[in-house]
């Protein structure tokens, strides 16, 4: 796995995703995400996430990640202003989520407004510099 790393930091990929297993090995997201220096962009599919995994993760999160695609997760946060204090201490400027409860896309957006934009998938047809943002 250290190679492997190595080697994305080396070739500046700038965009991974990380599914939770690969070829019967089961790969750890956090761990990947945050030992790569140089991904702006980074999708986790498959994994189950809980507000630990997050604390974990956003603790030690490269400063080159921009943009944090969740879209394909589960995600079991119980207290969603520890979720955003977290996120607030990071350099993330776009965070895609699951479908949410609608009084939690109101608390996230109304928390990370002007620092942090929150996609979901009813956001499918907004764009960013005539970009699609949800495919």
């Amino acid at each position: 796995m250290g190679n492997f790393i190595k080697h994305l930091n080396q070739f500046n990929i700038e965009t991974l995703e990380i599914p939770i297993e690969y070829d019967r090995v089961k790969v750890m997201w956090n761990w990947i995400a945050t030992h790569t220096k140089t991904v702006k962009r980074l999708i986790v599919v498959d994994a189950n996430i809980t507000l630990q995994d997050m604390r974990e993760f956003l603790s030690d999160v490269s400063p080159s990640l921009e943009f944090l695609d969740l879209l394909q997760t589960s995600i079991a946060i119980r207290d969603i202003y520890a979720f955003t204090d977290l996120l607030l201490k990071t350099n993330i400027k776009y965070l895609k989520l699951p479908r949410l409860h609608d009084n939690v896309v109101w608390k996230l957006r109304r928390t990370l407004r002007n620092k942090i934009v929150v996609l979901l998938p009813q956001d499918c047809n907004k764009t960013i510099k005539g970009h699609r943002l949800i495919k």
